[in-house]
């Protein structure tokens, strides 16, 4: 699939629940479900870089947004955070980390055509 459709998607995909949670949620908290993500990191192929991503969801309408990218030599290429408040679910969170990572992989100077993210 095309980087741009990836992008495109994620993007509209995160605004949409923004604008649902504001809609819904306004400014009222709610719990938290925990997930717990892998231990070990895996070399991307050659030619490719790999973008990594976490979020974090606090009860008290904090979200933290993570994207470390390394390549097949597993030297990092950059690395990113982000805190900001909102009220979104886990996965709309993973989904916003994962555009962020995308995002700063197709910066100038950085623009990279093969990547993979988890």
């Amino acid at each position: 699939m095309h980087i741009l459709i990836l992008i495109s998607r994620y993007q509209r995909l995160a605004e949409e629940h923004g604008k649902f949670s504001r809609r819904i949620y306004g400014g009222v908290g709610r719990k938290v479900q925990k997930r717990s993500s892998p231990r070990t990191w895996k070399t991307p192929p050659p030619g490719f870089i790999k973008v990594n991503v976490n979020a974090y969801v606090s009860q008290e309408g904090w979200v933290g947004l993570g994207a470390v990218a390394r390549n097949d030599a597993e030297e990092v290429i950059f690395a990113a955070s982000r805190r900001e408040r909102a009220h979104w679910s886990p996965k709309i969170v993973e989904c916003k980390a994962a555009f962020m990572g995308v995002k700063l992989a197709r910066r100038p100077g950085l623009y990279f055509r093969r990547c993979h993210v988890s």
